[in-house]
């Protein structure tokens, strides 16, 4: 099986004894996988199968057989048992596990420190806390996008709550953004120890909010002040926090958030510098979080592919190999998250701990499945802590270090990963770093280019999400989530932007200073962070339960198919579909029609039915009380004559999905 490394519960199984990486320079135009050496056996049987491949394929080229994926990465037929070697192989075996480290959202602080307790009885080992974005900026205004919110701390009593609630020694990371100055001081005047990160995240508050109380190289000098603090007065205790998931939550290829993270970590880097640390002093000071969706392989790639890249970097910069290692938190995706059917959120919850898992992470927060509506509920919270127990104690899926190691496929898709995140860093820098790049709305145009081609894909159902899009749920059944109440109230007093630094300019003062918000110094354009199931949600909510009829014309061969497509596809908005028996003459389809009920009639049939029978029988639907007609299937040849024929709209597979719904529901509603 290769090598061991010991881990924290037992040894740690390296999957690969054998090299992993190709050893040329990172260059987006090098090849992705160099050739290697193979016996005589493996090149026949390779030889054979390309044989059998060229037959099969009736002379077209190989090339046929590779695609690519919705990011545009390469994707081979057949892929070599040993493939090739990067460097920094090691810096993927050196791990022990990971730490169950839930997130806690909730704005009022007595209901995140209770959750807090409740989960250190289920097995947390570490804890998240999130504070809300508007505190983590310094500015006021509209609450973040719901399920995004984050406690709010009005002092140092409050933040007092919150640890008092975490078991002595446990790692705690608060992301605070660009406040690390406030929450610094209120740190100042505890004498509790602090163990783990004290997360300022300036350029991660300014691309969320896209805005800050204060300038973003004002804010940057804060964080090295921080830090000065916190190596003198907390050692141990790191300070600065890349946190690229918002990237992720508006959309950004998995490429865009590696060349974010990237930059990200090179401003802070080169703050920290300017503030008199040494390059491996400042690596040390750093901690990183990233998201994951729905593509197993493809996320796994991404988080080697960081973990490579930021290592690439380090040394770059003359860190040696300790300083190149880094902490890696990965949460589950919120932008994957749906309020309708939120139950397959186990599933989604369950397949994106598994890829962080697989991928190296050192802290994983699963995100509970009922997180879209606001505030998870008991159930939500305790099964998401329950799958990482589950995955950890009972899979032992920490027991094997890098266990995607050898995987061709996962080896080639983690190294065009790293060549294009490297490649769009590099676009970054050249732009003159991340600060730059926000300001002149590169990184949020490459998420919002992404995000439109994403949002198209799930209105066509070609990017389907189950439940809601594709095996839609007829009743929905509660979690026991709750809707979020806006409590950044006016007790968070208006002020200029630079009060939230200014009360806790010298730290050892700062603990009874109470929070003020203002108006923005920085302003840049938000990233534009949505979930994926929100249009059809929308739709769903202004479901009324109409029905639907759908009026078989013909022989049961030549509409049954287009009938069973129907049933599933009218769901999704939330209508009834109504089946009527078929018939193969104009007056019995119209009176099946008018026993439904239904004031839309869907003529679901062959091609070759339609032409003759679509014109007679459009009015005599018409005149059985139908208000909309629509027609299964657009055949390209009759599209014109179809509409002349009094067809309002036609359902189609690859159309429109959500476009199309909305027209119905419209349509329906004119002529209530």
């Amino acid at each position: 099986m290769g090598s061991l490394v010991m881990a924290r519960r037992g040894r740690t199984i390296a999957a690969s004894p054998g090299p992993a990486y190709h050893r040329g320079a990172v260059n987006p135009d090098a090849s992705i996988i160099a050739s290697v050496p193979e016996s005589a056996a493996r090149a026949q049987a390779l030889e054979a199968w390309r044989a059998q491949a060229l037959k099969e394929l009736q002379g077209a080229p190989l090339e046929r057989l590779t695609t690519r994926s919705a990011e545009g990465l390469r994707i081979e037929p057949l892929y070599s048992a040993e493939p090739t070697a990067l460097p920094g192989r090691e810096l993927l075996l050196a791990r022990a596990g990971w730490a169950v480290c839930p997130e806690y959202r909730q704005p009022a602080v007595a209901d995140a420190a209770a959750a807090i307790a409740t989960d250190r009885g289920r097995g947390a080992q570490a804890t998240w806390i999130e504070i809300d974005e508007r505190l983590a900026a310094g500015v006021s205004g509209a609450p973040p996008p719901v399920g995004r919110h984050g406690v709010v701390l009005r002092d140092a009593d409050e933040l007092g709550m919150l640890r008092a609630a975490i078991e002595p020694g446990t790692p705690l990371t608060l992301a605070i953004g660009a406040a690390g100055r406030t929450i610094a001081g209120w740190l100042a005047g505890s004498s509790k120890p602090f163990t783990g990160l004290l997360g300022c995240d300036p350029l991660g508050a300014l691309a969320r909010r896209g805005a800050l109380g204060w300038s973003i190289e004002h804010a940057l000098q804060d964080m090295s002040h921080v830090t000065g603090w916190a190596l003198a007065a907390a050692p141990g205790l790191r300070t600065a926090l890349v946190d690229v998931g918002a990237y992720q939550e508006a959309g950004a290829t998995c490429a865009d958030q590696i060349a974010a993270l990237l930059a990200t970590g090179a401003a802070y880097l080169r703050a920290l510098v300017a503030g008199g640390l040494g390059v491996a002093a400042a690596a040390g000071q750093l901690g990183f979080a990233v998201a994951v969706g729905r593509d197993l392989f493809l996320e796994i790639a991404k988080l080697r592919a960081i973990r490579l890249t930021w290592a690439r970097l380090v040394a770059a910069c003359g860190g040696d190999a300790a300083a190149q290692r880094m902490h890696l938190h990965v949460r589950g995706s919120w932008r994957e998250r749906t309020t309708i059917d939120p139950w397959v959120g186990l599933l989604r919850g369950t397949g994106e701990t598994f890829a962080a898992a697989i991928g190296g992470a050192d802290s994983i927060a699963t995100t509970a499945m009922d997180a879209a509506f606001g505030e998870p509920g008991e159930l939500g919270r305790r099964m998401a802590v329950n799958t990482q127990l589950v995955l950890a104690e009972e899979a032992h899926l920490g027991r094997v270090a890098d266990p995607a190691g050898g995987s061709g496929y996962v080896e080639a898709l983690s190294d065009q990963l790293a060549r294009a995140g490297w490649a769009r860093f590099q676009a970054i820098e050249a732009a003159g770093g991340m600060a730059a790049a926000l300001r002149a709305g590169l990184v949020q145009g490459w998420a919002a280019e992404t995000a439109k081609v994403q949002a198209q894909a799930v209105a066509s159902v070609r990017l389907p999400i189950v439940g809601v899009s594709r095996f839609a749920a007829a009743h929905e059944r509660s979690t026991g989530a709750t809707a979020i109440v806006d409590r950044l109230t006016d007790d968070l007093s208006e002020g200029t932007g630079a009060d939230i630094l200014d009360a806790a300019r010298e730290l050892s003062e700062g603990t009874g200073v109470r929070v003020r918000l203002g108006p923005a110094r920085e302003q840049v354009t938000a990233l534009a962070r949505a979930r994926l199931s929100e249009p059809f949600e929308r739709l769903r909510a202004r479901a009324t339960g109409e029905t639907v009829a759908l009026v078989a014309v013909g022989e049961p061969a030549q509409w049954r198919g287009r009938v069973e497509f129907c049933r599933a596809y009218f769901a999704v908005g939330g209508l009834v579909a109504v089946e009527t028996a078929g018939a193969l003459g104009v007056d019995e389809v119209a009176r099946q029609f008018a026993a439904s009920g239904s004031r839309v009639a869907v003529i679901c049939s062959a091609d070759a039915v339609y032409a003759d029978a679509v014109p007679r029988l459009v009015p005599a639907l018409r005149a059985a009380g139908a208000a909309v007609v629509l027609l299964a299937g657009r055949p390209k040849d009759l599209v014109e004559a179809m509409q002349a024929a009094g067809v309002d709209l036609f359902v189609q597979l690859g159309g429109d999905a959500v476009a199309l719904l909305g027209e119905l529901q419209a349509r329906l509603e004119v002529r209530t």
